[in-house]
């Protein structure tokens, strides 16, 4: 981590396994009055921050890789005289979720994981140690066909069990105990992994108010964090920095919330599609590359908004000898932000949309960022920012699972700051 310069001490190090979670995490800080950024290169460099956000790119690395990552982002913001950590994890419990939790607790020294991911406003919850979408257990949602970090397994303590090898402790909802005698007995029979059901806001409130004289390790989604701290002040809608020009949405997403989210698109006056064939971008084919620029070039010159996203198409059939599901994944995912970059540089594009977290940190790799100074949200989700290194501009963005019908239609309207859609 050399190389990053902090002012001042960071209240609050939050520690993420990718782009867009990191996001929509750290949004929730910015909410209460913090000023936030979330960084991935070694190289940013920031001015007085109230929070850190540390995006490790961990969620589809090996497990020992990912703890490893973890640790020395710990390890760095500890250097920082960070004062309350938390651990960002999917709240649909893709990635190493028990590898980077355990991680984070032995480098940071502290006792005890409160580990809840239920995020109610998506749908997220956690019943009987359970975790639901939207009523459905996890594993029998997309996520268990994700193409890099597929989900198995919808029981917490089995989970974080098999990844560690810890025991684990459910706190059950409205319980109605105290939960710091609990606490105690964890203490005495070593057991740091404590899972807590929630399916509410006001469950997510009552974990954090019962244990926030405690010193542990909040691992949660952006669920958790939006009741982690008091407001600091009154919360205000950020003015955001001029921008112009035309709004490219890049989406590398297989998510069907996404695909209904680009369909949708299609409807704006001004905005036009291009569909990528997965294929040609597995075999990063030159010819179809370079025509999918130059019409890219032709839209956003002419003023007119662009989405370029992959579309559905199989690749089961046509992945090189040898390669799984994943490495074709991450082959098409790296291609798509190396094509957007280029885009974005030939066309000065100041104004972006991001869906999918692999993809928003390859477009950002691609063009030099270095992280994002967060301003707020669109929408649940959905934060907005302002670039660090690399070309100026403002970027929202949005993990593929995330949002309603029309939220790639707002993201677009705040970023012109024209009037959202009803």
């Amino acid at each position: 981590m050399e190389g990053i310069h902090v002012n001042r001490d960071p209240a609050i190090g939050v520690i993420a396994d990718d782009l867009t979670g990191a996001g929509d995490t750290g949004v929730q800080f910015v909410a209460k009055g913090l000023e936030v950024s979330v960084l991935f290169c070694p190289e940013a460099s920031l001015g007085a921050t109230d929070g850190i956000v540390l995006e490790t790119d961990s969620r589809t690395l090996a497990p020992t890789a990912a703890a490893k990552a973890v640790s020395q982002a710990v390890r760095w913001l500890k250097e920082q005289g960070t004062k309350l950590y938390y651990k960002k994890i999917d709240s649909t419990l893709r990635g190493n979720v028990g590898s980077e939790v355990q991680a984070a607790l032995d480098e940071s020294g502290l006792p005890f994981a409160v580990i809840a991911p239920a995020y109610p406003k998506m749908g997220r919850a956690t019943e009987g140690g359970i975790h639901y979408v939207k009523g459905v257990p996890v594993h029998e949602t997309e996520v268990a066909r994700d193409p890099r970090t597929p989900v198995t397994e919808s029981d917490l303590s089995r989970l974080l069990t098999a990844q560690t090898g810890e025991k684990t402790m459910l706190f059950p909802r409205g319980s109605g105990e105290d939960w710091a005698e609990r606490l105690a007995n964890c203490r005495k029979k070593g057991i740091r992994l404590l899972i807590f059901d929630a399916a509410t806001d006001e469950d997510l409130v009552r974990i954090v108010q019962q244990l926030r004289q405690h010193a542990v390790l909040w691992v949660g989604s952006a669920g958790l964090a939006e009741h982690l701290l008091p407001a600091l002040g009154e919360e205000k809608r950020e003015e955001l920095p001029e921008t112009r020009g035309p709004v490219l949405t890049v989406s590398g997403s297989m998510s069907q919330v996404t695909q209904r989210q680009v369909k949708r698109m299609l409807q704006e006056p001004g905005t036009e599609i291009l569909e990528l064939d997965p294929t040609r971008l597995l075999f990063a084919d030159p010819p179809s590359l370079e025509d999918a620029m130059e019409r890219a070039g032709r839209v956003l010159k002419q003023g007119r908004d662009l989405v370029i996203y992959v579309g559905s198409g199989d690749t089961t059939g046509a992945k090189p000898a040898g390669w799984n599901r994943a490495e074709a994944g991450e082959r098409i995912v790296g291609e798509l932000g190396k094509l957007a970059g280029e885009v974005i540089r030939q066309n000065q594009v100041e104004r972006l949309i991001l869906t999918g977290g692999d993809t928003a940190k390859s477009v950002c790799r691609h063009i030099g960022a270095q992280g994002l100074t967060l301003k707020g949200e669109v929408e649940p989700g959905l934060p907005i920012g302002t670039l660090l290194g690399g070309p100026s501009g403002l970027a929202v963005t949005k993990a593929g699972a995330f949002g309603s019908d029309v939220s790639l239609v707002e993201a677009n309207h705040r970023l012109k700051g024209t009037k959202v859609y009803e």
